[in-house]
């Protein structure tokens, strides 16, 4: 009786824990790819340096990486 009530157990875990991972999944994938792009944005307008600042484009880039890091934080949620 304890055996099967143990197994009934450990199988529900098992299948809320798979449950539960397969959901969160999604949301880990947009939140890497929303850092991947902050990231690449920032990598991108420090490489860029120069020809940033030559056309006064600061605010431009910085907008641009602000909305990433909005768009990271939010998918962080």
């Amino acid at each position: 009786m304890f055996a099967g009530l143990t197994a009934g157990t450990i199988a529900a875990y098992t299948a809320y824990t798979l449950g539960v991972t397969q959901w969160r999944i999604q949301f880990r994938q947009a939140m890497n790819t929303a850092d991947s792009e902050a990231s690449a944005r920032a990598t991108d307008s420090l490489i860029n340096y120069e020809t940033v600042k030559l056309y006064g484009n600061e605010a431009h880039e910085r907008r641009r990486y602000d909305e990433c890091l909005a768009g990271a934080r939010g998918q962080a949620r």
